[in-house]
């Protein structure tokens, strides 16, 4: 009953009926992982995003032949992501995956084996699906050296969509004089340096926040070839204070704090420690995988001193749709919020809280 509460609670306190429509289905969403909750926030948000990704990945699953049978090729983050689509559309018609990788190749995946590639030869005339994004060309052509048909084999296309409106809402988001930003978060800085654009020569800074090892030298590569003087590049990851944190290093955008388990240990700071007391923040856009409500509170003095715009993410857990909201509104109570979706899967929900 006090989740009931506070969910209505947040409901009431936000500025429009998008938002509302959103943050409804977004829990809807959460309680029972169907899709149709996010075809409804497309609808309602972001319909140039057409259909959700799981409607695209259905219509393709659905177009294979499956008379001899279905290989799922890759056994990577887009088939963990579709596995139960991929149950459901193929049941019994599935002989199983294959991957290059010997440790997955001991295992099962929903009830079936994984084969190596070498023994595909075996099962030339069922359908091969190549489930990764990247290589498709590459693998096609080992398949083929390995006696498959071509005819056989088809590629999964990418449908994933999101929108460039993401962090910088027209309508709610607006321009100071000058602008000082932190991007916790900044992945490989394209946020940023899109902020620049829309700033026009009222960009400031930029602190920058990026604890994967990988990530952080894509920003140092686009922070040199975009000459990017007003980004200040800080190797750590945003929390409540400053400490060490176990950090699973995922790769590109799914990496993750944790204080459980991890692969290296990495340092965290509070945001409010690395901004100067002269200087005035106008803008916190926050995407760090679970970690925002630590963060918020480690930024809690620069929220209060400064009333920046803010734009955090809330997707990645079914928790930060009552508590980050609520510990916005209790910092600032004059803070408007808005909520807005920006991809056709169920990632990119963005809270925005703006005084304006």
């Amino acid at each position: 009953m006090e989740h009931i509460e506070e969910l209505k609670q947040v409901y009431s306190l936000l500025e429009d009926e998008i938002s509302r429509q959103i943050y409804l289905n977004r829990i809807g969403y959460f309680l029972t992982e169907d899709d149709i909750y996010i075809g409804n926030i497309l609808k309602i948000s972001s319909p140039e995003l057409g259909e959700s990704q799981y409607n695209r990945m259905k219509k393709f699953f659905s177009s294979i032949p499956q008379t001899n049978g279905i290989i799922i090729y890759g056994v990577g983050e887009n088939t963990t992501k579709f596995l139960n689509l991929i149950r459901i559309v193929f049941d019994e018609n599935l002989i199983g995956f294959s991957d290059k990788d010997v440790e997955k190749q001991a295992k099962e995946y929903i009830g079936k084996p994984c084969f190596s590639p070498e023994n595909l030869i075996s099962m030339q005339e069922a359908a091969i699906i190549i489930m990764p994004l990247l290589g498709q060309d590459q693998i096609l052509y080992e398949l083929k050296e390995r006696g498959m048909q071509e005819k056989n084999i088809f590629m999964c296309p990418n449908c994933y969509r999101e929108s460039t409106e993401q962090y910088f809402e027209k309508n709610i988001v607006e321009l100071a004089d000058e602008e000082v930003m932190i991007d916790a978060g900044s992945y490989d800085l394209s946020t940023a340096l899109k902020y620049r654009d829309i700033c026009k020569g009222k960009l400031k800074k930029v602190y920058a926040l990026e604890p994967d090892p990988i990530n952080y030298a894509a920003c140092i590569e686009k922070k040199n070839m975009n000459s990017f003087d007003e980004a200040e590049l800080i190797p750590c990851g945003s929390w409540s204070k400053k400490t060490k944190l176990l950090f699973s290093a995922n790769g590109p955008s799914g990496s993750f704090l944790t204080k459980g388990s991890g692969e290296i240990s990495v340092d965290t700071v509070a945001l409010d420690d690395i901004v100067p007391f002269s200087e005035r923040v106008t803008m916190i856009k926050m995407d760090v995988e679970g970690a925002e409500l630590e963060s918020l509170k480690g930024a809690k003095g620069v929220i209060c001193r400064d009333r920046p715009k803010l734009a955090i993410c809330i997707y990645h857990k079914p928790e930060d749709l009552v508590e980050i909201p609520l510990y916005i509104k209790k910092l600032i109570p004059e803070y408007k919020l808005y909520i807005r979706h920006y991809a056709n899967d169920a990632t990119e929900t963005v809270l925005y809280a703006v005084t304006q």
